[in-house]
């Protein structure tokens, strides 16, 4: 919804009866082109706050402007405003949106909010939506998304064929795979595993990174080890690259050819990118005592040619989850002397990995 992301973090609702003033806001200022179809992203943010704290009293007004569908911003908004309040009586409206509207952001937002009320009845309006072959395509993405949010079987089933064949657009093909492992969290582990795998492997980025993604929201057993080290070998785009890694640190009951891989993965500058790096370290990180690990690990925080420290905060945890006494007082060290961000990366991985009698001294170099 681009800059309209913020409306996120508006506060709860509160509802009341407006007075005759506060009416007259509703109809002749807060649903306006001043209001809540103003050009200016402060006028709107405002209107939509002050028609969401007036709640259900506001919804005829708001169900007035997306039936009209006069234009982009005020119908947007407007459906913006009800998925906030979801009364269910503004539904009728919000799909003949999200059916007929001329103006894709309107489409967008009516799909999500479809997906927010989470009516499985609602299912077969979002699956027409996601098959429509407007080249505009953003309302397919949120429709395949708004299909996630219901997450009924209903909604798989409807998505479970698109996965086969995915649509043209790279963004849309993406927002299948991503819904579909979120409708349905145990999609691959059906018959039709295989054809996740085989998004790994296809020529278009975009899908290659949506397919690792939602391989990371399922469990990864051990039999998922050999497909990731395989895709891993003949990946070059190092995005992809670095959530592969991620997905091997959280393999359940790792294989020494993968402790080895994330270790080599951590410590070799040259060899591998910085994304990588960082993900190969945390997932170091997931397993507590491999005292082995320390040394190397050690070698390439003291030698890192760059002070990044997200990668040497990455570092310092997996360091101290090696639970070596010498891990222990090079952390200490670290935040004594080290820089402000490294000091709370170090503070932060000493609280995780120590005694509680350490505490005291952490609050008060924290304090320092």
């Amino acid at each position: 919804l681009g800059d309209e992301v913020d409306d996120a973090k508006a506060p709860l609702l509160i509802f009341r009866e407006p007075d005759e003033l506060t009416a007259r806001d509703i109809e002749n200022k807060w649903i306006s082109q001043e209001g809540i179809g103003a050009s200016d992203r402060r006028a709107r943010r405002q209107a939509r706050a002050n028609l969401r704290e007036v709640g259900a009293w506001s919804v005829p007004y708001l169900q007035g402007q997306v039936e009209k569908m006069m234009g982009e911003r005020v119908p947007m908004n407007s459906i913006m405003v009800l998925a906030r309040i979801l009364d269910p009586v503004a539904l009728p409206q919000i799909r003949v949106a999200a059916r007929k509207s001329r103006h894709p952001f309107v489409r967008q937002t009516a799909c999500l909010t479809l997906g927010i009320f989470g009516q499985s009845k609602d299912c077969s309006l979002l699956a027409e939506r996601l098959q429509d072959r407007d080249h505009k395509r953003r309302h397919q993405r949120a429709a395949a998304l708004g299909l996630a949010k219901i997450g009924t079987e209903k909604a798989a089933t409807y998505l479970r064929p698109m996965t086969k064949r995915l649509p043209a657009d790279d963004h849309t093909a993406a927002a299948v795979i991503l819904a579909s492992a979120i409708a349905d969290p145990d999609f691959y582990e059906s018959e039709e595993r295989p054809t996740f795998w085989d998004h790994l492997r296809s020529p278009r980025p975009l899908v290659r990174r949506a397919a690792t993604v939602a391989l990371l929201a399922r469990t990864i057993v051990a039999a998922d080890a050999a497909p990731l080290l395989a895709r891993l070998k003949n990946q070059q785009d190092k995005r992809i690259r670095a959530l592969q890694f991620r997905a091997l640190s959280a393999v359940r009951e790792r294989t020494p050819e993968i402790r080895k891989l994330l270790l080599d993965c951590a410590t070799k500058e040259k060899k591998y990118k910085k994304p990588e790096r960082i993900a190969a370290a945390i997932g170091l990180a997931a397993e507590w005592g491999v005292t082995e690990n320390y040394k190397p690990l050690r070698n390439a925080y003291r030698s890192a040619s760059s002070r990044n420290d997200a990668l040497n905060g990455a570092l310092l945890f997996a360091l101290a989850h090696t639970g070596t006494h010498e891990a222990i007082e090079g952390l200490l060290d670290v935040v004594e002397d080290g820089s402000e961000w490294l000091a709370c990366y170090a503070v932060g991985s000493l609280l995780i990995s120590t005694d509680t009698i350490m505490f005291p001294f952490l609050a008060a170099a924290l304090a320092g």
